[in-house]
């Protein structure tokens, strides 16, 4: 493997064509986004790096915070400054919140101490960290971009409420105590159903318990397990849906909150994290305390098709355009630059 160029910035990522995860279409779309601009970047995997990284030139490191328990290690190989790139903290989602000094991991200590820089996809997430790292440090916000579009054509309610959930299926996204709910409170008449899409490879044995649920006979002709998708199909499904579901405890920024904004599909949501800066009531928007009240409330929706269809009539008329990829990534180059002045 080469070595890198004087002025390069490394980010060092997971496989850009790995499993689709929003830290992932994060990295993939950005990194993407920086080369078109011409901007001197290297992605780098770190089992490459770990071989024995060529790291002598680069002027930044950019750590992906699923490596956080290496980040200290490549400190050391990098002459230039070390960036964490943070789509969220382990400690946040075990929390559901942000988390206090105490309350980090020694992991998350050691690597919050050894970066000299934090990448944050959401002014939340800058709040989150500026109690936990040195405040000469500098905390960047790039906010995703994103590909969607406003869905064409309003779908019709004669199939009753149509609502989908895009997350991976894991502990933290809040799919098994839905699912429990929506068990206990479905009426058999209920016109209702649900399309979950995402990886059932991240966690299988909780996906495994998901899925049982999902055979049970108040579920098993209501609720479809997609897997995971290219954004393109799950961009097709969102514009057919008449509601977008969260049920996660954390969200450091929300990209299908956001997706969902500009398709112009209400949305009904846990608060958690960042998700409040996606909900507009005046959008058909809804956040909720906690799942069993969510599920109530698409329950009542679903026996409601005039206010299903005021609702995505709402979220139509208030969609809002997509922030493109090209300005993020001019967002970074922008601040970087503020930095090295």
């Amino acid at each position: 493997m080469s070595a890198l160029h004087a002025a390069t910035h490394c980010f060092v990522v997971p496989a850009l064509d790995g499993p689709v995860t929003g830290g992932t279409l994060y990295n993939r779309e950005l990194c993407a986004a920086l080369s078109e601009a011409s901007y001197p970047i290297a992605v780098r995997g770190l089992e490459a790096l770990e071989l024995g990284p060529p790291l002598n030139a680069a002027c930044w490191l950019w750590v992906d915070s699923l490596f956080l328990a290496a980040l200290p290690r490549l400190r050391r190989f990098a002459p230039g400054r070390t960036g964490l790139l943070s789509h969220y903290l382990p400690s946040f989602v075990a929390l559901g919140r942000s988390a206090l000094p105490a309350e980090l991991s020694d992991q998350e200590r050691r690597a919050l101490c050894a970066a000299d820089a934090f990448l944050v996809t959401s002014e939340l997430m800058r709040e989150a960290f500026g109690p936990l790292v040195a405040p000469e440090k500098s905390i960047f916000v790039v906010s995703p971009g994103s590909r969607a579009r406003l869905a064409p054509v309003a779908p019709s309610s004669s199939r009753g409420l149509r609502a989908l959930l895009i997350a991976n299926v894991l502990p933290g996204k809040g799919i098994e105590p839905l699912l429990e709910a929506l068990a206990a409170s479905l009426r058999p008449d209920d016109q209702f159903s649900l399309s979950i899409v995402g990886s059932l490879e991240a966690d299988r044995g909780y996906a495994a318990g998901c899925l049982a649920l999902a055979r049970s006979a108040e579920l098993q002709a209501r609720v479809t397990f997609c897997g995971a998708l290219q954004p393109e199909q799950t961009a097709a499904l969102l514009a057919e849906s008449e509601l977008l579901i969260s049920a996660s405890a954390m969200e450091s920024y929300g990209m299908a909150l956001a997706e969902a904004r500009v398709a112009g599909v209400p949305i009904s949501a846990v608060s958690g994290g960042n998700t409040r800066a996606h909900i507009d009531a005046e959008a058909g928007g809804h956040c909720f305390r906690s799942v069993p009240e969510l599920v109530i409330a698409c329950l009542e929706l679903c026996r409601s098709p005039e206010r299903v269809r005021q609702r995505v009539e709402q979220a139509r008329r208030r969609a809002v355009p997509a922030r493109s990829w090209p300005l993020a990534a001019q967002q970074f180059i922008n601040q970087l630059a503020s930095l090295e002045k």
